[in-house]
This record gives structure tokens, C-alpha cells and sequence, in this order.
């Protein structure tokens, strides 16, 4: 079933961002809003199957909050305190002053790519100058939403060190843990962590996960001070569930 056209607004501000981005200065937020409001409840436009060689589910407005995690999941997995709503804001980084990833390769692995993207829900939370967020992208097709996973995933075994730098200053040196994967009839998933030399007041080492469903991308990111204590494993397998359960339930809106 074909996803329905939606219309979009698009609103610019500057600020200045987190990562490894905010040290080069300034950055452009990008804020959409859709056009129906976030608690809409909309039904979808999407076709289950779980199976392999069955179609894949897609998902449309508000469906997207399906994939995230419950706030108590959140608490109890990552440590997530002072959580936000759920918003349909979205926020990337345009112009980066030079900013980039050596090799060209670890990219996307640093730097969100979010061309194609037509719809977002997510949420975020804050710990000082920690925190994290969790946040679903949503394309126009399966195969759009697999080219943005594997140009995240592709990249991890040639990227297990890699520079931040702004032209040729160096801002960071990033290394990254061997990473975890699950898959599932579902979904896919990747998990890994990211530490950065040197901190400072918008680097720190974090946690990333990357989850493929469907017309879906979902990302977390969680910074933390190089002493997190969490079980890679046990997140994996709790994203696939929720996506399992999302699926369901998307179905069951169906009939």
C-alpha cells in the first residue's frame, strides 16, 4: 500500500550544536511540523508481514511512536531521567563550517544523513551536560530507510578509529567498541559505543544504536562519562522486541 503524500513546514534557526559539531561554532537547526498534531492518532497507511519475503510494514504519523521505547524502559536501560514529550521536531545539522569525519567512509557513522526523510518522532533527556535521545525516522519506502541504515552500519569495520576535523584542524579522535548486532524476522540492529579524545564541554564519549524496521530508522544516542554500565546485548534484543510489538500492532490497526 502506498504511503499518502503529507505536507511539511519548514522552519530554520541557528544554534549551536552538540558533539563534536559545536566545537567548530555555529550550526543550523532544521524543525518540521507536521501537519496533523503529534497526539493525532493517526491510522495508517501501512502493510504488515514479518516474515521473510513478506511485504515490509510501513508506517506513517503518529505510528512512529510505536517503535520508541516506553519511559520506563528508558529509565531502567539507560538511565534516562527528566524525559520530553514526544515531539515531531526535528533537528539536524546543515552547514557544518568544514566539519568532517577522515576517512570520508566513518561519515555517517558521526554526522546524521537524513536526505529522504518525510516524517520523525523522538524524545530526549538530560543529565548536566549528559543526556541522550531516542528518535524515529521515517522514509518513503522499505528501501529508502535501508540505504540510510547501512550508511550508518556499512562503515563500522573500516571505522574502528577515525579523526573529527574541521578542515585539517583536528577537533577529536574517535574510537569505537566492536559492535553488537541482532536480527530478527522484524528488524535489524546495531549496537556500539563511541569514545572520544579529547572531552570537552560538547564531546563526550557515547552509546549509539541504530534499528532498521521497515520504512524506519531508529537511533539512540547516549552520552556518558566512559563508565557506562550497560548491557549492549540486552538493549539490542529490547529495540527488536519493541519493533515486533510495533508490527503487531500495526496489523492489528489493519484488520
Amino acid at each position: 500500500m502506498a504511503l499518502t503524500r503529507k505536507v511539511w513546514i519548514w522552519t530554520l534557526s541557528a544554534v549551536i550544536a552538540g558533539g563534536a559539531v559545536a566545537t567548530a561554532g555555529a550550526a543550523w537547526v532544521i524543525t518540521s511540523s507536521h501537519n496533523a498534531p503529534v497526539s493525532s492518532g493517526q491510522n495508517g497507511s501501512g502493510t504488515g508481514g514479518g516474515t521473510p519475503g513478506a511485504v515490509p510494514a510501513l508506517y506513517t504519523g503518529d505510528e512512529l511512536t510505536w517503535l520508541l521505547l516506553p519511559d520506563d524502559k528508558l529509565s531502567s536501560l539507560l538511565g534516562a531521567t527528566d524525559i520530553q514529550p514526544v515531539s515531531a521536531n526535528y533537528h539536524t545539522v546543515g552547514e557544518r563550517e568544514g566539519v568532517h569525519a577522515e576517512p570520508a567512509s566513518c561519515d555517517p557513522i558521526a554526522f546524521r544523513d537524513d536526505d529522504g526523510m518525510i516524517g520523525v518522532r523522538g524524545t530526549s533527556w538530560s543529565q548536566g551536560q549528559l543526556g541522550g535521545s531516542i528518535v524515529v525516522r521515517q522514509f518513503a519506502s522499505a528501501e529508502q530507510a535501508a540505504a540510510n541504515f547501512d550508511g550508518v552500519t556499512a562503515g563500522l569495520p573500516s571505522c574502528s578509529t577515525f579523526e573529527i576535523k574541521q578542515t585539517e584542524r583536528l577537533l577529536s579522535s574517535e574510537t569505537l567498541s566492536e559492535p553488537v548486532s541482532k536480527e530478527s524476522a522484524d528488524a535489524k540492529v546495531v549496537v556500539f559505543d563511541q569514545t572520544t579524545t579529547p572531552h570537552g564541554p560538547y564531546n563526550s564519549d557515547h552509546l549509539q544504536a541504530v534499528l532498521l524496521h521497515g520504512n524506519l530508522v531508529l537511533n539512540v544516542y547516549l552520552s556518558h562519562d566512559g563508565a557506562l554500565a550497560l548491557d549492549q546485548g540486552k538493549l539490542a534484543q529490547t529495540l527488536l522486541d519493541q519493533a515486533h510489538a510495533a508490527q503487531e500492532k500495526l496489523v492489528q490497526e489493519l484488520g
